[in-house]
């Protein structure tokens, strides 16, 4: 019988999305985002409970979907330079 696999925490660290699959997936957030407030809004909901949750949400999302479509967002470097060694 053979030992379970055990969780490896710094394996998390392995597990990233490029810059695609992230604007992708704020895409999605920021649709589904907008359809939960315009539901709540519709359903009279709250402003100042559900409904103003769910519209800081969306404008988190948006800004962050914003700052995503900047052609200057580039993953970090896998290699930095290291300063040479004296």
């Amino acid at each position: 019988m053979s030992d379970p696999v055990q969780h490896d925490p710094a394996a998390e660290d392995l597990d990233l999305l490029t810059v695609l699959e992230a604007k992708a997936r704020i895409q999605d957030e920021v649709r589904r985002s907008r359809e939960r407030v315009a539901g709540l809004e519709s359903g009279g909901a709250d402003p100042d409970g559900e409904l103003g949750a769910a519209r800081a949400r969306l404008r988190a999302l948006e800004t962050t979907a914003d700052r995503l479509a900047n052609p200057a967002v580039r993953p970090p470097d896998p290699y930095p330079r290291r300063a040479p060694r004296s």
